[in-house]
């Protein structure tokens, strides 16, 4: 049994030179840091670069999908599941086959349509193989090893102000992408589970990869068709954007960044508190159940 645990991130980025963009605190998050970061760049300077954001946006939702679906092939090869990490990798390949043609500094304005096309054709793949991962996914074998394991009620994702999958896994509906103009017209509703537990977790990180799926095929559409994005609305205080563990902000003024994940040190407690009295192999699981980033964000 675990009688005690602490959790705590270790990892940390080196600071950048004075005046230079910060490298992305989370490497487990790169594209939505990098795109947060561009986004407080623009509302410092006052010149936003609304071209390239649906090429943003399908940039920061394929990471999404590859950060949950490889999550999930961690936790099957976890549970000795190899029918399980064969899907999630079929999944897998043609979506990291996509984000090869994104271009670095994803601000380009256009994207050109046969690239636009390639991409769509291997998110197409992608969408048509979730299926068979989501039918081995509501079988009896994944809730055999995960309900009603770590359960965390909604009143504690409330009082703990945890984010990202984990509170919306307890019933929590918060997602920094409802109030994001460009996904409210791409028809975004943000998925919620109720039971808190280590198999709700894992079922809406599930759905959560495949509504991102279906959002990149959206947003390359209106690139192909160099549809101009709604205007963002104002913000003055830096921007937030839902990466695939949680909230980022990032905020810059004039030479000076201040980045941080509201809600990372919130998991790191309830991971802690949710593995207190189980046996070791139930622990693992649960804790796994977290998807934790081991870098630290903020000061």
């Amino acid at each position: 049994m675990v009688a005690e645990c602490g959790v705590r991130a270790t990892l940390r980025q080196p600071r950048p030179p004075v005046g230079a963009a910060p490298l992305p605190p989370d490497a487990l998050s790169p594209v939505a840091w990098l795109v947060a970061t561009a986004g407080a760049s623009e509302v410092d300077s006052g010149v936003a670069v609304r071209n390239g954001a649906w090429l943003r946006l399908s940039a920061v939702e394929l990471e999404r999908a590859v950060s949950h679906l490889a999550w999930l092939r961690a936790l099957a090869r976890l549970l000795g599941w190899p029918t399980l990490v064969e899907e999630a990798s079929a999944v897998l390949e043609p979506l990291n086959a996509s984000r090869l043609h994104l271009p670095v500094e994803l601000a380009t304005p256009d994207l050109p349509d046969t690239t636009a096309h390639d991409m769509a054709a291997l998110v197409d793949v992608a969408a048509a193989r979730v299926a068979h991962l989501r039918e081995l996914c509501h079988g009896r074998r994944l809730a055999r090893r995960t309900a009603r394991l770590g359960v965390v009620t909604h009143p504690t994702a409330v009082a703990l102000a945890l984010g990202g999958p984990v509170a919306r896994a307890s019933g929590v509906d918060a997602d920094a992408r409802s109030h994001d103009p460009l996904y409210r017209e791409l028809g975004f509703v943000p998925a919620v589970c109720e039971d808190g537990d280590a198999l709700a977790r894992t079922l809406l990180r599930l759905d959560e990869a495949e509504a991102s799926i279906a959002l990149v095929r959206h947003a390359l559409e209106r690139a192909r068709q160099y549809a101009v994005p709604p205007a963002p609305p104002a913000a003055p205080t830096g921007v937030t954007l839902e990466g695939p563990r949680g909230p980022l902000h990032a905020q810059r003024m004039r030479h000076e960044w201040r980045l941080t994940a509201p809600g990372q040190q919130a998991a790191l407690t309830a991971a802690a508190d949710a593995v207190v009295g189980l046996e070791w192999a139930a622990a693992l699981v649960v804790l796994s159940s977290f998807d934790l980033s081991p870098w630290k964000v903020g000061p």
